[in-house]
């Protein structure tokens, strides 16, 4: 009677023998640069009640055994040795560690399981409070926030970059984070991202350690992983948290009376109280409605720039799921929006631009992101003022193609949606705009939060002034 061998969980496993049997899905895998024993590949495993394990395969395996461990693919291992893992940086809590030797065999298994990540986050207050064994590895999931600039610092001749951040949680507990090499390069490239959006970041098998007798977390060498924005449910819970945060979110804002830029750092730093706090939440539609003069904060998506007008203003073209409406915005405002200013734009001319469709892709980029404006409600104009910018977790419209939406997604933009911003000869202060809606706004935009395939935008008619017709128009 032929015997079949019964396959194991990771934490029945013993070093008494080698010939368990196990079935487990290869969560990472990383070549350790710094190895007593040459050139080894690290693996960890983790099977179907979500118990990990460490698997070492050494250089004479790893063009048979090793090619055959590939990230996400679940696998049978028969045969291998049984052993105490190292004392520090551990990558799972498991007493044991498994050793790949000439007896072992791999082969695919049936078992399919794609979504399951095998996280086990970490709390913050464990974290910070210094309960959790600083010699395991940890996976912990935050906002980043305060992301700081790369750094190239120099070591024994060699060059050693670094970033620092912060980690956050969804009840703005707070973790100091550093980062190290590859993964510092990794997060310079979402630096500017975390500034003006909400930036997700997962570091799994992440090192507990201190610098200047802080605690802070960094990444262990090689072994661990860096992940930005996983489609999981905690992180989408932490974007929908912060994602109006006023914090952490704020671009610019300016003072009505002087005309000035005020930026977040500084008003963090003079402890100013955010008055927009005060002022009330609206949608588009209760904004049309408006017979008050008062300010409000309305979100709402870009969906074209106003290019029907020759004024010296940025003209955009915003919409909710309720209606849809036209902002007004002046360079000291348009600026960090569009990241760039008219001077620069134009290379500091002041001459009438020709053709208004002939557009920079910083201005075509805006169409489709969501912000969160602070806006004038002012008697007898449909065309709002804004005072204030707040960014949004920006999903950007896609072309017609796509049918999902992305954080880091394109939109399909012709050159008659955006606009040109330039320097008005005029004073900032005042504004006089016609009441009357434009009659060849773009219609029939999908809302930004739906899951439905998204249609093109449509061109925007274009109507060119004279010199003559706009110096009459500045005259009135």
């Amino acid at each position: 009677m032929s015997y079949k061998k019964k396959i194991v969980y990771l934490d029945d496993i013993r070093p008494w023998k080698t010939t368990w049997m196990i079935e487990a899905k290869i969560i990472h895998t990383w070549k350790p640069s710094k190895s007593g024993f040459g050139e080894t590949l690290s693996i960890v495993l983790a099977d179907k009640k979500g118990i990990k394990v460490l698997a070492t395969c050494k250089k004479d395996y790893l063009r048979t055994l090793g090619a055959q461990c590939i990230v996400g693919e679940w696998i049978i291992i028969d045969n291998f040795q049984v052993s105490e893992p190292g004392k520090h940086y551990r990558a799972t809590n498991n007493k044991f560690k498994i050793s790949f030797i000439n007896q072992t065999v791999i082969k695919p298994s049936d078992f399919q399981n794609d979504d399951d990540m095998f996280l086990s986050l970490a709390e913050f207050d464990s974290v910070l409070s210094g309960q959790l064994d600083a010699d395991i590895l940890i996976d912990i999931l935050g906002q980043a926030i305060d992301v700081g600039h790369l750094q190239v610092l120099q070591s024994n001749g060699k060059e050693l970059k670094k970033i620092e951040f912060t980690l956050r949680n969804i009840s703005d507990e707070r973790i100091q984070c550093c980062l190290w090499g590859k993964f510092a390069e990794e997060m310079q490239t979402h630096r500017n991202e975390a500034q003006f959006g909400v930036v997700v970041c997962l570091i799994r098998f992440a090192k507990i350690g201190s610098f200047r007798g802080n605690l802070q977390i960094s990444n262990a060498y090689d072994s661990s992983r860096l992940v930005f924005n996983p489609i999981i449910q905690e992180a989408e819970e932490l974007k929908e948290v912060y994602k109006l945060n006023h914090d952490s979110m704020s671009i610019v804002e300016t003072n009505e009376e002087r005309n000035m830029i005020v930026p977040e750092s500084n008003l963090e730093t003079q402890k100013k109280v955010d008055p927009w706090i005060n002022y009330d939440d609206k949608t588009i539609s209760e904004l049309l409605s408006s017979t008050e003069v008062e300010k409000c904060k309305v979100v709402a998506t870009i969906f074209a720039i106003d290019t029907a007008y020759s004024w010296f203003k940025l003209h955009i073209k915003a919409k909710d799921d309720t209606a849809e409406t036209r902002f007004l915005l002046f360079d000291w405002i348009a600026t960090p929006v569009i990241g760039v200013s008219a001077e620069k734009l134009l290379n500091g001319s002041l001459d009438e631009i020709e053709d208004p469709e002939l557009l920079p892709e910083c201005i075509k980029e805006i169409v489709g992101k969501t912000f969160k404006f602070g806006v004038k409600v002012e008697k007898g104009l449909e065309l709002f003022k804004v005072l204030k910018v707040w960014s949004v977790y920006n999903n950007l419209m896609v072309d017609s193609k796509s049918e999902t939406m992305s954080g880091k997604g394109t939109t399909t933009i012709t050159e008659s949606e955006g606009s040109l911003l330039t320097y008005s000869e005029e004073s900032s202060s005042k504004i006089n705009t016609p009441s009357k809606r434009s009659q060849d706004e773009i219609v029939d935009i999908p809302d930004t939060t739906s899951t439905s395939k998204i249609r093109p935008l449509k061109s925007i008619k274009v109507e060119k002034m004279s010199h003559e017709e706009l110096k009459s128009k500045k005259k009135n």
